[in-house]
């Protein structure tokens, strides 16, 4: 049985989203996908938003920036773990292709991240710090707070003293001090 082009358009936002190990903005995901494959502007933003709808996908905005990025979720992953093989090898292959030419500049917003968003099961804000170095993860952080404030503060606090943090948890996690 063949998948209809509107679960193909939901996989392969889903497998572009995993490959790029980071949060796309929306015209990341555009830029991506038609180049890539043959979908068009009007089904890649039905796909986006059926896919935020169902929660495969996360939607959430930087307090700097005006936009959305998205994010897989376990549940997008558990889904496209099943169904990947629905993708043709094409389609796949000039995905990891894209991400592989663009990586580097996909990349460039996030040598130091931190965004909030609203968490998915509760009224509490999710923050996600993170730091690179090239193409490898140095420190993440998630931490769930009370108010969008508080989430803006971490954010800011996080961009501005970035490598002192780094190194504080570093040495406390690897010092013998008790």
């Amino acid at each position: 049985m063949e998948p209809s082009a509107s679960t193909l358009n939901n996989l392969t936002v889903l497998y572009l989203l995993k490959k790029s190990a980071l949060p796309l903005t929306g015209g990341q995901i555009e830029q991506a996908v038609l180049q890539s494959t043959d979908m068009n502007f009007f089904d890649l933003q039905e796909a986006i938003s059926q896919l935020v709808e169902i929660k495969y996908i996360e939607a959430f905005q930087e307090d700097t920036s005006k936009d959305k990025r998205y994010s897989i979720t376990d549940e997008g992953s558990d889904s496209l773990s099943y169904f990947a093989n629905f993708l043709t090898s094409d389609i796949r292959n000039s995905i990891s292709e894209y991400i592989f030419e663009n990586s580097a500049g996909i990349r460039q917003d996030y040598d130091t991240a931190a965004t909030y968003f609203n968490s998915l099961n509760s009224n509490d804000i999710t923050v996600k710090c993170s730091l690179y170095e090239e193409n490898t993860m140095l420190m993440e952080l998630s931490l769930t707070v009370a108010t969008s404030s508080q989430a803006k503060l971490i954010c800011d606090n996080w961009k501005n003293n970035v490598t002192k943090m780094y190194g504080a948890v570093l040495n406390t996690l690897i010092s013998g001090d008790k």
